[in-house]
């Protein structure tokens, strides 16, 4: 993994992915604002997480979430 690959070097295409899932793994998106059950929360978590791991691979390194809102705040 490249160390000198940042979120301002990603493309806007991997970033928008990144903010997207991020955004899906809000409390209010993931519990469908506390409609779903246990399983359907910890499924879709597993789910997006899953899509997480693949994209960090794709990018070539890890990414947090709170990188991600920084990036899309400034």
């Amino acid at each position: 993994m490249d160390g000198n690959i940042t979120m301002n070097t990603l493309s806007s295409e991997h970033a928008m992915n990144f903010l997207l899932l991020a955004n899906a793994l809000s409390p209010e998106n993931l519990t469908s604002d506390g409609e779903a059950t246990m399983t359907q929360v910890s499924q879709r978590r597993k789910t997006l997480m899953g899509q997480w791991q693949q994209l960090e691979k794709t990018v070539g390194r890890k990414v947090s979430e709170d990188e991600v809102y920084q990036q899309f705040l400034q």
